[in-house]
């Protein structure tokens, strides 16, 4: 990844503890644009605010909405970029196979268990962070006209699909 012809990619970190949001900081600071949450309403809004976030790390047992709650905000989304996001569960050893499971059953993309080394939180965020915006790019090559910049077919029946979507929702014409 080149950092200086490309803009580094956007992780979220979201953990109770302190500690371990400074340490991801630390571990990813280099390569990354490291943003942190304490909990899964804290991270929900800043999802919301920023769309150039990449990637979401989050913790299951957090005050408020758990990890477990920020990813069925996630994968619930009506924003399909949201929606699709990867989401790497960050697991204790208090967090059994059962927990595991259930996150994996809710959408999510991958685990890493605590305590994690600086290579596997690295290597992670580099792959589903490529990952996502290969396919951000790739969206947008086929729903928008190179030539002219704006929407082609793909993209046209894509807005009209969100828009009859918005209606519906909100019972309007």
């Amino acid at each position: 990844m080149d950092g200086e012809s490309v803009a580094k990619a956007r992780i979220l970190v979201v953990d109770d503890s302190k500690l371990m949001r400074k340490a991801a900081h630390k571990m990813l600071g280099d390569e990354f644009d490291v943003v942190t949450a304490d909990d899964g309403d804290q991270a929900w809004q800043q999802l919301g605010d920023d769309p150039g976030i990449d990637v979401v790390f989050t913790d299951l047992n957090m005050p408020n909405a758990d990890g477990y709650e920020l990813l069925r905000r996630v994968r619930g989304s009506d924003n399909g970029s949201l929606a699709s996001m990867p989401v790497i569960v960050v697991t204790g050893a208090e967090n059994d196979e059962a927990a595991r499971m259930r996150a994996l059953d809710m959408g999510a993309t991958d685990f890493i268990t605590k305590p994690f080394t600086t290579v596997d939180l690295v290597a992670r965020a580099r792959a589903h962070a490529t990952h996502q915006r290969n396919t951000r790019r790739l969206h947008a090559q086929a729903t928008v006209d190179a030539l002219t910049g704006l929407a082609n077919l793909g993209g046209f029946v894509e807005r009209l699909q969100q828009d009859i979507a918005y209606a519906r929702r909100h019972q309007k014409d």
